[in-house]
């Protein structure tokens, strides 16, 4: 691919590997250099256009088990054909459904992050690179532009679709349509309740907004009055609305028979998404891995609050006082209410600019093409190098703590 071959660069020492924030264990160096993972090196739409690699799921929150998967997340930048010529397959994402791994493309991946989209700030909060690039480098450093308020919406939704799973699990047809529809319209109100700032210069959404979703016994219903509004925005509430119904009818459609370990493991994220809601809103920060929650969540996880295959009042009185902080969170949060699209702009057309111009790298940067690094983990003593760098650095961490 033309995009591939302009990143190509002069060899470097290895004396700045001790600058790098890669993260490094023994376990991730076989992973990455596994047979499963060789798509990441040869797929062309990812290799060297990949500027950053983290670790997702359990093992990012600190609540992994020792027989915890490893799920991979990241980003890649396009081709430069893509962000210039015409083609009919934008990449957006790589999935690998053996490994676990999802890979965004950088356009989508910045406008997910303009969404506040949970999973996707998690990739960037991590503080386990396994792999980042000075692009990715200028994502973490550029996180302020795109955090707002809309974070309070974002994760109510996500925790409501939670909640909505384990007690579905639970009661199965215990539970009535009504109820049912009641959690849903609690889901889309959370994603609706954004609106008037994201659409806000259209006049009528300064005194009411023209869309109303309510319930009438067991069936959701809409009253909408638009005029004269322009339909590519129209398309994007209508979009919002459909995303949390689709959500809610895969949550209907599931087998409700989930053993314990799942169901506790679900409960264990309901919690963990509220306390990290909760910080998001009060400091602005994006804290994945849950140091000082750990005990809690492994309390949850290992079974605490279940018994007879039912979670105990104990967790809901919990999950009640949770919701009750993240709502006077929400309501106090001094985060922006919107994005400044300037400044956002400014920072996608020097990304983009750079990619195209192969000046994501050059000759003085301390950053490694991927594939060159994962290379480098091929030759023993380079990757002691970067394991012990990466141990120096946890500890720093720790103690900091």
């Amino acid at each position: 691919m033309f995009f591939r071959k302009l990143f190509k660069k002069k060899k470097k020492s290895y004396e700045n590997l001790n600058n790098n924030n890669f993260y490094m264990t023994p376990e991730i160096r076989e992973l990455l250099l596994s047979k499963d993972y060789k798509f990441l090196t040869e797929d062309p739409r990812l290799g060297n256009n990949i500027i950053l690699l983290t670790i997702g799921g359990s093992r990012a929150y600190g609540t992994n088990t020792p027989t915890s998967d490893w799920d991979i997340r990241g980003i890649a930048v396009e081709d430069a054909d893509q962000l210039l010529g015409y083609t009919t397959s934008k990449f957006e994402q790589y999935i690998d459904n053996k490994t676990d791994t999802v890979i965004y493309g950088f356009n989508k991946y910045i406008k997910m992050l303009m969404e506040c989209n949970p999973n996707i700030l998690e990739i960037v909060g991590s503080n386990r690179f396994i792999y980042i690039s000075p692009l990715g480098e200028k994502i973490i450093q550029n996180l302020d532009k795109f955090i707002t308020s809309r974070v309070g919406a974002k994760f109510a939704g996500y925790a409501n679709a939670q909640l909505a799973k384990i007690r579905n699990a639970m009661y199965g047809d215990a539970l009535s349509e009504e109820e049912k529809k009641s959690q849903e319209l609690n889901a889309i109100k959370n994603a609706m309740s954004t609106f008037n700032e994201h659409y806000k210069h259209y006049k009528r959404f300064k005194k009411k907004q023209p869309i109303t979703i309510y319930q009438k016994e067991d069936r959701l219903y809409a009253d909408v009055l638009l005029k004269n509004f322009p339909l590519e925005e129209f398309k994007g509430m209508i979009k919002e609305i459909k995303n949390v119904c689709d959500d809610y009818d895969k949550i209907g459609n599931r087998n409700t028979k989930i053993d314990d370990a799942h169901m506790c493991k679900h409960m264990m994220h309901l919690v963990r998404l509220y306390h990290m809601g909760i910080e998001m809103l009060e400091t602005g920060k994006i804290n994945v891995y849950r140091e000082k929650d750990h005990d809690e969540l492994m309390a949850i996880r290992n079974g605490k609050y279940m018994k007879d295959h039912i979670a105990t009042p104990e967790f809901f009185d919990m999950v009640a006082d949770l919701e009750a902080k993240f709502k006077v969170a929400k309501a106090n949060t001094k985060l922006p209410k919107e994005i400044y699209p300037d400044e956002i702009n400014e920072f996608l057309l020097y990304a983009n600019q750079r990619i195209v111009n192969n000046e994501c790298y050059d000759e003085n940067c301390s950053g490694y093409l991927f594939e060159e690094y994962i290379d480098m983990l091929k030759n023993d003593d380079i990757y002691n190098i970067i394991l012990k760098n990466s141990q120096r650095k946890e500890e720093e961490r720790c103690q900091k703590k």
